[in-house]
């Protein structure tokens, strides 16, 4: 089979657009809600217009920056107070908002449409000026792929080209002579704005001698950040350059580098080596890089509206989560401005790395996709957290947990109590990483883990203890987010026996370390407590919070149904639990909410358990609930994609994405299911290059209700089955071997990565991944596209 898509066209279709810049209050959360954003998985940029001065109009237009690991962890403020004063945030490190640049014109602006150009990461946006003849200001930035820099260029004409005399004067002296004042400037000019903070020691600036400006912000932990930029002149157009830099012992906790430059010789650098490099060379490798990522993870469905919700949310996806990156916390590098440290209203407490559910639901789209490798970051920073604890490795019977808030180095925070599932969910994640891309480097990562996932079940095996019926009961356990009594409460902790929501995590734990370690010591003891625990806790509504809990208010967390999606303990495939499955999962959305009332992540849970159990209409129909549901409460979904609770949250989006894939591809229990949960109205479908556990990439073309043609290849040595649902299939190998074939199943073994299969039903003769018709919202458009 062979593929001459045209990618840039396929993945333009979804192109965000916005009739006109969003003018957004840079001291609101408006910029998230409205703007463009772009990434890198450690800066970040957000681009929107701006009313500044606000005595007369002139629309400026704006580039936010961030860095994900730009955080505070907390100390005496020269006002009195304290970091934490509002949000109880000793030690969890608050992400702050490092403010932006304004590009001022010389006339009076006006706003004109802008683009986010998925495929080639980069937005466009444009002002029209008048000042003595009309001019105009068009601005494209990119967030360097492959640089830890952001580029804006900006082409010029009428009013607003700059003079010619100030062509043949160096930009440094031209700094220096204005002194840092644009109040008075003669020409089109990027002007710094910074989000000080009330009780913040003052930023530092200087200008290098080759004429790039460094502003030093102090931290309140004795830590510091540094922003540096310059600007290029060249004939009609104009060049900002700018990166962030922190110090070194943020980058050896929150990336892992043994960088030890000072955060001003990290931005200083980095700018130097971008301007001498210039954009020509960092936009070829900064689309390079983009253009492979999209050829992992192309789908086409009839729904455009979906399918340009998936298609953004891998670009989000691979903008806040890179290897190598800081790891990625509810905000991604994105942040916005707050009035203060102490502004509950705006939630500054919010950006941090949740580790109680959200970075767990963020990083599952990465998976199918075919993105695992961005992930490295997670296993790697969880590694790095654990060899910092105590000497649990020595005490085979120490237990290991994880705060429920952290920051960049996941040290927990003092607003929530620690607990060992978070952590064995987040080993999940990083379980499924490896499955799913199958490489060496996954492995070792994964064998590395195990110790930790050892120590992590420690806490739940002391738990459990025998009952009167012989069975082994999980006591003081937890079920996040549902509004138990007041006689569960202890200590801020839920104490129910045997909550279905640590019961899963704990089997599965126990199961993964009697699959891999087979020969420790402590595996009897595993396959002891595996052969003797408790059954899940049920009723006539189906499964119970727990033991003594029956499900009887409506819950926004699907924190009782994790056997189910994502650690599929349960399948649909067992006809002796589909009944009990169903009517559970109607107990969970049917009853009347609680005081949380349902939100955008229960949408997202919702599409991917029905995915997960093959009920394609329903999966769907909770994906429309998300999107078309009226905003209640301070829940949020925003036409830029983003999302808001309390907070700026991203795994929600990430999540509805991830229910895609699920309704596309799933390769759960030792087999691959092409189509698994398509509705019954989506009559053609397609992906390519999607990713199965154990390595495997799949393609598949659905036309007329039924699959028309599969093609799988092996990264890695390996067997799988295949359910492709062809039937009396037509078949073509390259080193892949067919093995007990049957109508629309087979088993496929691969000798060496490499070995492709091509299955298809015999009135196909071209298969070829490409669009298809939409049929539902044909003409959707995300961004703001009507004025």
């Amino acid at each position: 089979m062979t593929n001459t898509m045209d990618w840039a066209a396929l993945i333009g279709r979804h192109d965000m657009k916005w009739a006109q810049t969003p003018l957004c209050r840079p001291e609101s959360p408006e910029t998230m809600m409205r703007g463009a954003f772009l990434g890198n998985g450690t800066l970040g940029a957000l681009v929107y217009a701006s009313d500044e001065p606000c005595d007369f109009p002139h629309h400026a237009l704006r580039v936010d920056i961030g860095r994900a690991d730009v955080a505070d962890k907390g100390g005496q403020r020269t006002d009195g107070g304290m970091w934490w004063d509002k949000w109880n945030c000793q030690n969890k490190g608050t992400r702050l908002h490092t403010g932006g640049f304004m590009l001022w014109g010389h006339g009076l602006a006006k706003v004109q449409p802008m683009t986010l150009d998925l495929y080639q990461a980069e937005c466009r946006a444009a002002v029209s000026t008048k000042h003595q003849v009309p001019g105009s200001i068009s601005m494209r930035v990119l967030v360097a792929a492959t640089r830890q820099v952001i580029v804006a260029e900006c082409l010029l004409t009428g009013d607003e080209v700059i003079p010619s005399f100030l062509n043949t004067v160096a930009s440094a002296d031209i700094m220096r002579a204005e002194n840092l004042d644009y109040s008075n400037s003669c020409r089109p000019r990027f002007v710094r704005r910074a989000m000080p903070f009330p009780g913040w020691p003052p930023a530092k600036n200087s200008v290098t001698d080759d004429g790039i400006i460094v502003e030093v912000q102090p931290l309140l932990d004795g830590k510091e950040y540094a922003v540096a930029w310059t600007e290029v002149l060249a004939g009609d157009k104009l060049y900002l350059y700018c990166s962030l830099g922190v110090s070194p012992s943020i980058k050896s906790l929150s990336m892992g580098s043994d960088d030890t430059r000072s955060a001003t010789d990290e931005a200083i650098e980095a700018v130097r080596s971008a301007r001498e490099a210039g954009l020509a060379a960092i936009e070829a490798e900064h689309r390079a890089w983009w253009s492979a990522r999209w050829q992992q993870s192309a789908i086409a469905i009839p729904d455009a509206r979906l399918e340009s919700f998936y298609t953004i949310q891998i670009y989000k996806f691979l903008s806040s989560t890179r290897a190598g990156a800081p790891i990625p916390d509810a905000t991604g590098p994105w942040s916005y401005a707050m009035g203060g440290p102490d502004d509950w209203a705006h939630c500054p407490g919010y950006p941090h790395v949740w580790l109680n559910f959200n970075l767990q639901m963020h990083c599952l789209i990465g998976n199918v996709s075919g993105h695992a490798g961005q992930l490295a970051t997670v296993a790697e920073r969880l590694l790095a957290w654990a060899l910092r604890q105590p000497e649990w490795q020595q005490e085979g019977s120490r237990p290991l947990a994880i705060g429920g808030g952290a920051s960049y180095d996941l040290e927990e925070g003092h607003r929530r109590p620690i607990a060992s599932i978070h952590l064995i969910w987040l080993l999940h994640n990083c379980w499924l990483a490896a499955r799913h891309d199958g490489s060496e480097k996954w492995a070792a990562r994964w064998n590395k883990l195990l110790p930790v996932l050892a120590a992590a079940a420690n806490d739940p095996l002391a738990r459990l203890k025998e009952g009167a019926d012989g069975k082994l009961h999980l006591l003081n356990s937890d079920s996040p987010e549902y509004p138990v009594p007041p006689k569960f409460q202890v200590n801020h902790r839920q104490a129910m026996t045997d909550a279905t929501y640590e019961l899963a995590f704990t089997r599965w734990a126990l199961e993964q370390l009697c699959t891999d370690l087979p020969k420790d010591p402590r595996a009897t003891q595993w396959k002891a407590a595996l052969a003797n625990m408790t059954g899940f806790p049920v009723d006539i509504f189906g499964l119970r919070i727990s033991a003594d809990l029956s499900h009887d208010v409506g819950h926004r967390h699907y924190s009782h149904l994790v056997m189910l999606w994502p650690l599929r303990l349960w399948n649909w495939d067992d006809s002796g639990k589909q009944e009990l499955i169903a009517r559970s999962i109607g107990t969970w959305l049917g009853c009347p909410p609680d005081g949380k009332k349902r939100t955008g992540f229960t949408w997202a849970a919702a599409a991917n358990i029905c995915a997960h159990i093959g009920r394609g209409d329903w999966a769907w129909g909770h994906m429309d609930t998300y999107f078309e549901e009226l905003p209640r409460g301070t829940a949020r979904r925003f036409q830029n994609t983003m999302a808001r609770e309390w907070g700026f949250i991203l795994e929600t989006p990430l999540g509805i994405g991830n229910a895609v894939t699920e309704m596309l591809l799933q390769s759960h229990g030792g087999r691959i299911r092409i189509f698994p949960a398509i509705p019954d109205a989506w009559q053609a479908s397609a992906f390519h290059n999607l990713s199965a556990e154990g390595g495997w990439k799949v393609s598949a073309g659905r036309q007329d209700g039924a699959t028309a043609w599969v093609r799988v290849e092996a990264t890695v040595p390996g067997s799988i089955r295949l359910r492709h649902g062809i039937a009396q299939a037509l078949v073509e190998t390259d080193g892949m071997e067919v093995v007990h074939q049957a109508d629309g199943e087979c088993g496929l073994s691969a000798t060496a990565g490499g070995a492709r299969i091509l299955l298809r039903a015999p009135e196909v003769q071209n298969p070829v991944f490409g669009p298809v018709a939409h049929a539902f919202h044909p003409t959707w458009r995300w961004g703001e596209p009507k004025p």
